[in-house]
């Protein structure tokens, strides 16, 4: 996502970070967001995702760097000299006001448009996000998957180059959650929004993003499409917050190059190497990439079933190897294998990646 230059890019972030005194809250870094996408900040709490979200919309000043928003540095600009808008956890809506009246109040009160025609522009608004005709409504008395549409029709009302949104869904419960995901990023699309969504919910993240930009100890992790983080991690904490991955022991070897053999206690596999050298390595296994067969099996891993859970649509496995323990789904389920049975083991190997030990 970096490279672009700045007059290319909807939000370009250059060597920015924030300190506190001597707490450093975003370790200084380079982000590109592509004009009309969708990037999310994923990351466990106190990562610095809200901090840099905050930043790009001027409600934090940067300790250093700059930031770009549709080409012009507004690294000198408050929150609202920038052309930004933000929903915000809680929605901050005013409960002594009007729907229409809510969506309106940054027209009226930020860039003094004519009441009649900011509120022709909130109604028209308030339809696209599929709440026409609710305007008069008390935003008390209206659910919380409706008010979360009132706060991005507030946003979306004053047009700006940039959506934010602050972990939107949080509040919502988790039925609620999955409907309301699915129309931001249906609405991101139809109207080409350049978004930046924080999140800690990797499912969130995965099901909305363009690309994810993942943060932890104020610094980014890794930056990729929802498959790339998913399929290819490149280290340890990507592979394991990005969904479940159990963590087996090998020994890679082989000539250097893209490619390398790495052995499991009689398994062999052939993996990229991304960057690691000959001998012991962490080999990370999705638990959809486990595939079982019959104990003494040559060419497998030998196992032994240590807890069986039989799921409906599929049946969970916490098998024990000579390389570690392995979490394992498997969709097989005629017959569920029981605790103490022996298994052998193979991988779907594009479910299977090397790290550093």
């Amino acid at each position: 996502m970096n490279g672009l230059h700045e007059s290319d890019a909807g939000v370009l972030l250059r060597g920015v970070g924030k300190r506190y005194g001597a707490v450093t809250a975003v370790k200084p870094l380079d982000l590109t967001i592509r004009p009309g996408s969708l990037v999310t900040l994923l990351g466990p709490s106190g990562c610095g995702k809200t901090t840099l979200l905050r930043m790009i919309a001027g409600l934090e000043r940067v300790s250093e760097g700059r930031v770009f928003i549709n080409g012009q540095d507004v690294t000198p600009l408050s929150a609202g000299e920038r052309n930004v808008s933000m929903v915000f956890q809680s929605y901050a809506l005013f409960p002594h006001m009007n729907v229409r009246e809510n969506v309106a109040y940054g027209l009226l009160s930020v860039s003094g448009t004519a009441k009649a025609d900011a509120y022709a522009r909130a109604e028209e608004t308030l339809a696209t996000v599929g709440l026409a005709g609710y305007g008069d409504r008390l935003t008390s008395e209206m659910s919380g998957g409706q008010q979360q549409r009132v706060a991005v029709a507030r946003a979306l009302v004053l047009r700006p180059d940039v959506l934010l949104f602050d972990e939107p869904l949080s509040n919502l419960d988790a039925r609620l959650r999955r409907s309301m995901r699915d129309e931001i990023r249906s609405l991101q699309m139809k109207l080409g929004l350049t978004v930046v969504y924080v999140t800690h919910d990797q499912s969130e993240a995965i099901a909305v993003s363009d690309q994810i930009v993942v943060m932890r100890n104020a610094e980014i992790a890794q930056v990729g499409t929802p498959r790339e983080l998913y399929e290819a991690p490149g280290n340890r904490f990507v592979a394991t917050f990005m969904g479940e991955a159990s963590e087996l022991r090998g020994e890679m070897t082989g000539p250097p190059g893209g490619q390398a053999s790495v052995q499991l206690q009689g398994l062999s596999l052939t993996l990229p190497r991304h960057g690691l050298g000959n001998g012991v390595v962490g080999v990370m296994v999705r638990p959809e990439s486990v595939l079982l067969s019959s104990p003494g099996e040559p060419g497998a891993l030998q196992g032994t079933v240590a807890t069986a859970t039989y799921m409906g649509s599929h049946c969970e496995y916490t098998l024990d190897t000579e390389a570690g323990q392995l979490f394992a789904i498997v969709r097989e389920t005629g017959t569920l294998r029981a605790a103490g049975q022996a298994v052998g083991i193979k991988f779907i190997e594009h479910g299977v990646y090397a790290v550093a030990p």
